[in-house]
């Protein structure tokens, strides 16, 4: 609603733009292709393989730096499409973003993955805990079998 005496404004949306080259000419960036099925599916084998250092690494680090390159080459060689470091990073952000907030993990097996990434490292914390908790209860055993 205007109010009498006031003109109404204009909105108006500008193209985000670029300056590709100095030139003088700005270009609208080109827009990155979507991510297939494919390489989702190699993006979240290379970070289960990268786990350790992508996960809980130091962000900046070198090896952390290191292993999303890694990452990047091995997504980029599936379609033939170059995903930068910065790209798998971002996409993988918003797969644990999905997953934690928006799908039902019971449903999507991309988010049921990417769940069983995340919390694997407590589940090997724990299986290695009961592990070592049961090696020493039969040792124990034993000691009392064998009188020492």
């Amino acid at each position: 609603m205007v109010k009498p005496g006031k003109p109404e404004r204009e909105v108006m949306l500008k193209p985000r733009k670029m300056n590709y080259g100095g030139g003088d000419i700005p270009v609208v960036k080109p827009r990155k292709t979507n991510f297939t099925a494919r390489e989702v599916e190699v993006l979240l084998n290379s970070v289960r393989k990268h786990r350790d250092t992508v996960l809980f690494g130091v962000a900046g680090g070198q090896g952390w730096a290191q292993a999303w390159m890694d990452v990047a080459k091995v997504v980029s060689t599936v379609e033939g499409i170059v995903r930068t470091e910065s790209d798998v990073r971002k996409k993988w952000t918003y797969l644990k973003w999905e997953a934690k907030n928006t799908s039902k993990p019971g449903r999507d097996p991309t988010s049921r993955a990417v769940l069983d990434i995340l919390t694997c490292r407590d589940v090997e914390a724990k299986d290695s805990a009961a592990a070592a908790a049961a090696a020493a209860s039969r040792s124990s055993l034993l000691e009392k079998l064998l009188g020492k």
